[in-house]
């Protein structure tokens, strides 16, 4: 019987803490003819976010790999503030450098299996949805200031506002809990 209820304890605790996430939005930009080091954009990116002091925040340095676990690895500089993930990229690529961000919002597994078993539209408060945008808008203007700081001092075109705009998952749609 014992036996039986740890089992249940782990089930729920595993529903609960390990958290997969779902792209809410992305950015990138790819400057033709440009070369700069990886190493220098993400040391600009840190200083840029911690300048901004965004709450619960962190950020570190994190290897992906390209394809299968055989295959080479890419290093992203993540921001995270618990709920929402940046994966922010900086690479040479070609003869250009490209950059990019993408923010994913995490969930537990039981907030994802109800959803899915009851099909169940969860609603975001104007609080969750504000928190959100805030995170993404103070990310994405550090990375803006990270890129103006590189390319200012190569001479390089800077970004249009056309180039500035955010990507939004077509999946995904705001669903607003009215204030009560």
């Amino acid at each position: 019987m014992i036996s039986v209820l740890i089992f249940f304890v782990v089930v729920i605790f595993i529903l609960v803490a390990i958290r997969p996430s779902e792209i809410v939005s992305r950015w990138h930009h790819f400057f033709d003819e440009a070369q700069y080091s990886s190493e220098e954009f993400y040391r600009v990116m840190t200083e840029s976010i911690e300048k901004r002091k965004i709450p619960n925040s962190k950020s570190w340095r994190i290897k992906f790999f390209e394809s299968t676990i055989i295959s080479a690895q890419r290093e992203y500089l993540r921001v995270s503030n618990v709920v929402y993930l940046f994966d922010i990229c900086a690479a040479p690529y070609a003869t250009g450098f490209f950059v990019s961000w993408w923010l994913r919002e995490s969930k537990s597994l039981a907030e994802l299996a109800f959803e899915r078993i009851f099909r169940a539209n969860v609603r975001k408060t104007y609080y969750q949805m504000d928190s959100q945008t805030m995170f993404q808008d103070a990310v994405h203007q550090a990375v803006l200031e990270s890129i103006e700081a590189m390319t200012s001092t190569k001479g390089v075109r800077g970004l249009t506002e056309l180039e500035r705009q955010i990507t939004f998952n077509p999946k995904l749609t705001f669903q607003v809990k009215p204030p009560q």
